[in-house]
């Protein structure tokens, strides 16, 4: 969403910062699509500059683009009609909007963007998708880009740099779901076209992303995440007037095979696992999700 120049090489960096380490992820320009590697770097915020300069060395990395993307926590992203507004005055209304909504002042706060498609209106009024982030988060990840070797080219929220993931699995004018699923929370996504049509944020029991409980207690966690999956695909049917996805792609740590078993069996829909090109799969890990995101941030220029 906010964009800076740098200095370009064939590969490309995408990276989510949090306050224990960086999920990095590297793809090649020269082979669209795919992700070279992934990774965890561990280290406090403070302690970054100096660990992510240690990793750009060693990967021989220095001046490789880098596109970074928030992390889920870092970011609020609202919904609101769209302000009658001239377009030089647009993103001050949209400011005004918004303000009464978020945990932080509106003035201090980095506001970005985007319409909602018309096609998913059915009749109602213009909306905007409208990411907000509390500026002091935006220098804390820059100061932690800083001296790295890293050029930076965007800053990108979570919802958009699936999307890029996405882009590889789905079909022109058909709808493709992602779920994502991390610790207690799953993030569900529905895209067509590369434009995001639904964005829910799902309670679930964390026993799903830790693959764990036995099985009785497994199964009926999987059960009930997959009638809130069935809800979003009806309202996004019913409510957005699209018509359903026929696969949906899946990331739920060390649960993600059970997770697409039971969506199958439950649903009757196509689940898949998520690879990434050349690379494969991510690691069923704590960490899949935010190197899931940093992958699509990686991917950003082959999908938008």
């Amino acid at each position: 969403m906010w964009h800076r120049t740098g200095k370009n090489k064939s590969k490309i960096i995408g990276i989510e910062l949090d306050a224990d380490g960086a999920s990095i992820a590297v793809a090649d320009r020269t082979r669209p699509g795919e992700i070279v590697s992934v990774e965890r770097v561990e280290g406090q915020m403070e302690t970054l500059p100096h660990v992510l300069k240690k990793w750009v060395g060693s990967q021989g990395l220095e001046g490789a683009g880098c596109n970074l993307v928030l992390a889920p926590d870092q970011v609020s992203m609202l919904q609101i009609p769209k302000p009658t507004a001239p377009d030089e005055e647009l993103e001050e209304a949209v400011r005004w909007s918004v303000k009464d909504s978020l945990d932080f002042s509106a003035e201090d706060a980095v506001i970005d963007y985007f319409e909602v498609p018309p096609d998913s209106l059915r009749g109602r009024q213009a909306a905007l998708n409208v990411i907000a982030v509390h500026r002091p988060v935006i220098r804390r990840v820059l100061a932690a880009l800083e001296g790295t070797g890293m050029a930076l080219q965007t800053i990108d929220v979570p919802e958009l740099s699936l999307r890029n993931v996405a882009h590889g699995f789905a079909e022109e004018g058909k709808a493709i779901a992602l779920l994502v699923v991390e610790d207690e929370i799953g993030t569900m996504l529905l895209f067509k076209n590369d434009l995001l049509y639904l964005s829910r944020h799902i309670t679930c029991d964390p026993i799903v992303h830790a693959g764990s409980g036995t099985l009785d207690e497994r199964n009926a966690a999987l059960e009930q995440l997959c009638l809130e999956i069935q809800r979003s695909l009806g309202y996004f049917e019913s409510q957005l007037g699209q018509v359903p996805p026929q696969k949906i792609l899946v990331s739920a740590g060390k649960g993600t095979h059970s997770l697409e078993q039971a969506i199958e069996s439950n649903l009757g829909i196509s689940a898949k696992v998520i690879e990434l090109g050349g690379f494969g799969q991510l690691p069923a890990t704590s960490e899949q999700a935010p190197l899931l995101r940093a992958a699509g941030a990686a991917l950003r220029k082959a999908a938008a």
